[in-house]
């Protein structure tokens, strides 16, 4: 049976780089201060690291070993198309593992506990598994279902002159579709956006980085969150029984029944698997929704484009992609020493991918900051 990754996953290592730094800089910014983020994505320093610092070695707090900033196209390319040298299923995805104890143990393993953190073929055979769901009658189905409640979604906004967008309409669509997929009953999906907001909002406090009046509104935060995570857990565990005794033409189905190697999957990956879904489903599409509008109310000369010609949507969606980059970052795990860019990297050093960075790489894409629906 397929091991877990939490129960294998290895994050600790010495702190600082085993080999020289081959690139310095000395004016960066703090790539884990999440409030610079907030402020925007910061391409002024993607852009320094690229030209002067493209593999830099990047310090954490604590006890953290520090990590690879990798910033340049071809590079990234490089570390996500080698799995068997840079590792998922070694550390998992994340740069750092949150302490001990600020954990919730159950919400830690199903975290490691799916594809997103397994390397090559045993990736491969998980998301296999999920394939037959998606047939072609369903999808059709769940088109016209979407379709529907983004017209629904609209017609509510229309005429008002103005509305959060990301509040009524970026949030919204996602957990809906992803609910259909799922086969989440109408009365529980409330719960599912509850437990979401609660998730997100823990990310935030475990790192500790709001203004102390705003900390001090969360004092009984972490008493609620373990609560609200196990009611998610246990309604997850509730799901899957119920669509092994009663099979439907749903995610939950796929997910409950699903084997790999021949083998049925553990409890722990069962419970990763539908929430790696819901989770990460759910705020890649609300970023690229909610950015896509930006760009092209920043940009009216690609909007009225765009109006005279409806065939460009699908160009321009792969170039809003780009310029959004929903997915900021991912880790992996050097499993021998390597070299990249001329850069030694030790075997159990960590490796992040900036992907707002590659996604805007002047040596791919000319004039990579200028949003253009028409670039090939």
């Amino acid at each position: 049976m397929l091991k877990p990754v939490s129960q294998t996953v290895v994050d600790t290592g010495p702190k600082g780089p085993r080999y020289p730094k081959q690139y310095n800089l000395s004016d960066l910014t703090d790539l884990l201060d999440i409030g610079r983020f907030a402020r925007g994505m910061p391409h002024d320093e993607f852009n320094k690291l690229r030209a002067k610092a493209p593999i830099y070695w990047h310090d954490e707090p604590g006890e953290g070993q520090g990590f690879w900033a990798v910033t340049r196209y071809n590079d990234v390319l490089e570390v996500s198309r080698n799995p068997g040298l840079f590792s998922n299923q070694v550390g998992g995805h994340q740069i750092a593992a949150p302490p001990a104890s600020a954990r919730h143990e159950r919400l830690w393993s199903a975290a490691l506990d799916n594809m997103i953190n397994l390397d090559g073929d045993v990736h491969l055979q998980l998301r296999m598994t999920h394939m037959p769901y998606f047939t072609p009658a369903y999808v059709s189905n769940l088109q016209t279902r979407v379709a529907t409640r983004i017209q629904s979604l609209l017609d509510s906004l229309a005429g008002r002159g103005e509305c959060d967008l990301v509040e009524e309409f970026s949030s919204q669509l996602p957990l809906f579709t992803l609910s259909e997929m799922l086969g989440v009953p109408d009365p529980d999906r409330p719960k599912l956006v509850e437990w979401m907001e609660y998730i997100e909002m823990a990310q935030v406090l475990i790192l500790n980085q709001l203004p102390p009046e705003e900390m001090a509104k969360y004092a009984d935060f972490g008493a609620k969150f373990n609560d609200k995570m196990d009611e998610m857990l246990d309604y997850g565990s509730h799901m899957i029984n119920a669509r092994r005794a009663d099979p439907r033409a749903d995610l939950f189905t796929a997910i409950a029944n699903a084997t790999v190697g021949g083998e049925p999957l553990s409890a722990e990956y069962i419970v990763g698997s539908w929430l790696l879904i819901y989770n990460a489903g759910n705020d890649t599409t609300r970023n690229t929704i909610s950015g896509s509008v930006q760009l092209f109310s920043d940009h009216p000369d690609q909007r009225q484009m765009l109006e005279d010609d409806p065939a460009l949507v699908r160009n321009a969606t792969y170039e809003a992609l780009r310029m959004v980059s929903p997915v900021i970052f991912m880790r992996r795990t050097a499993t021998a020493d390597t070299e990249i860019a001329g850069q030694r990297i030790a075997a159990g050093e960590k490796v992040v991918m900036w992907y707002p960075s590659a996604n805007r790489d002047e040596a791919i894409f000319p004039d990579p900051h200028r949003f253009d629906i028409r670039r090939p």
